[in-house]
């Protein structure tokens, strides 16, 4: 797991998280942490998507982790 990586806590859903992704792993991260009650899923997604078609690597360099909520599911 890689000692750095991008976190998108309180980054609105939108093209400039989309951007932000897709630059953080044009940069070298291999790493991305979110949470799915930050509401921002597809951002990181399609940021995520992008980037890996831009730099030839695939799902499995890159580490997402997420959080689970206090509440049961």
């Amino acid at each position: 797991m890689p000692g750095f990586g991008l976190g998108v806590f309180k980054v609105e859903d939108g093209a400039e998280l989309v951007d932000a992704v897709k630059t953080a792993i044009q940069l070298g991260y291999r790493s991305i942490d979110t949470a799915a009650i930050y509401g921002n899923e597809e951002g990181v997604g399609r940021g995520i998507q992008l980037g890996l078609a831009e730099t030839g690597l695939r799902c499995e360099d890159i580490f997402v982790t997420s959080k689970k909520c206090g509440m049961p599911i």
